[in-house]
């Protein structure tokens, strides 16, 4: 009995574990960074650029994902965690978070929009 409660409850945190991570996100994050379009002081500053793996299209992710550190040249795939946030005005719905890197390779990431490219953040 004991051993079939053992089973039970490791496939149990299995299962519970799993769900943990299930609000996760793959992004690509480009090369480069981007000043923000927006020049007000809350969204002033320096932004990502990326996509997620459903989307071609590149957009600006904010100033950072907490647990990441960017360096300039480097491309990037990262599982991201969006955690929501209060319902603030001038916040973002949501804060992302790494969960982990997959991928990170030297090279200028090539796809970006015109759009983007005129606000080159040059370090």
């Amino acid at each position: 009995m004991k051993k079939i409660s053992l089973v039970i409850g490791v496939l149990l945190f299995s299962l519970f574990a799993c769900q943990k991570e299930k609000n996760t996100v793959i992004y690509d994050i480009a090369s480069e960074r981007y000043l923000s379009p927006l020049d007000d002081e809350n969204n002033a500053g320096i932004w990502l650029l990326g996509r997620t793996n459903q989307s071609k299209d590149w957009a600006l992710l904010g100033r950072g994902i907490e647990g990441f550190t960017y360096e300039n040249g480097f491309e990037y795939t990262l599982e991201i965690k969006e955690i929501p946030t209060e319902g603030y005005i001038d916040q973002a719905p949501f804060k992302l978070k790494l969960v982990r890197t997959i991928r990170k390779v030297k090279k200028d990431t090539q796809d970006i929009p015109e759009k983007y490219r005129k606000s080159l953040y040059v370090e």
